[in-house]
């Protein structure tokens, strides 16, 4: 499959997922790993982390992750308004986090399109600091994409009902 191909059926899966995501309780779709320390709803349990591995090894590298921590994947649409106050857009936010070793990386894709991302990494979630904006390495675009098939395959498998975490 050529390049340009391959963005479009990237970009057919965003808009799939941002379409899926809206539409769900609090327009957010969140994935567990059953050991993880999480409090709050979970929409489905990540059983299977084999497809992340590689790509959290590979940011380990370039960031301070802890990539053994049990695993948070999310992914929600936040309505905002361009900075001159006129159109209003969705932008669909994707994360990757691990309560327990204390970080996320997040993918913030401006009006859900893959043209328009912007990455962000916070080494401190405990504390809730800001997080910093990051370059999206080849690492960190190969881990999003991982992230995507896993959250559009469960979103579509669960289309009601979540589960709860105590």
């Amino acid at each position: 499959m050529d390049k340009e191909n391959s963005l479009c059926l990237e970009q057919i899966q965003l808009t799939t997922l941002s379409e899926i995501v809206k539409n769900r309780p609090q327009s957010s779709f969140i994935m567990i790993e059953p050991e993880s320390e999480y409090e709050g709803r979970a929409d489905g349990i990540l059983y299977d982390r084999s497809l992340l591995e590689k790509y959290l090894v590979e940011c380990s590298r370039e960031y301070p992750i802890d990539p053994m921590g049990s695993l948070v994947l999310s992914a929600g649409v936040f309505k905002s308004r361009s900075i001159n106050g006129g159109e209003i857009r969705e932008d669909l936010i994707l994360n990757c986090s691990s309560v327990e070793a204390n970080w996320k990386l997040s993918l913030k894709l401006l009006n859900g399109l893959g043209s328009g991302a912007v990455a962000f990494f916070n080494g401190d979630i405990k504390n809730q600091n800001e997080p910093d904006e990051i370059t999206v390495t080849p690492a960190v675009a190969e881990l999003f994409l991982r992230i995507i098939d896993i959250l559009l395959l469960e979103a579509k498998k669960t289309s009601s009902g979540t589960y709860r975490v105590a």
